[in-house]
């Protein structure tokens, strides 16, 4: 193999590293927005004032799951634009 080959690999190898490695922090943004969320639910459906609209949707099934199918989508989306590199 010619050393110009050999070079050209070693960038397509580490161009593909750092792919994956964005990959896996993305997840993990990801997981810790949901978790962020959650905790944030948590607190507004303690108080009365701010939280009615937390019970609404837990009474109604199709309601519930729309709205986490809404965020899951919303924070996949902000994820993906936080990591998106402009060539």
């Amino acid at each position: 193999m010619p050393s110009g080959m050999a070079g050209f690999l070693n960038v397509t190898m580490a161009g593909a590293a750092m792919n994956v490695a964005l990959a896996v922090v993305g997840v993990l943004v990801a997981w810790a927005l949901a978790r962020l969320l959650d905790r944030a639910i948590w607190r507004s459906s303690q108080s009365t004032a701010s939280g009615w609209w937390v019970h609404v949707i837990k009474a109604d099934p199709r309601a519930l799951a729309l709205y986490f199918a809404a965020r899951w989508v919303g924070i996949c989306l902000l994820v993906g634009l936080l990591f998106s590199r402009p060539y």
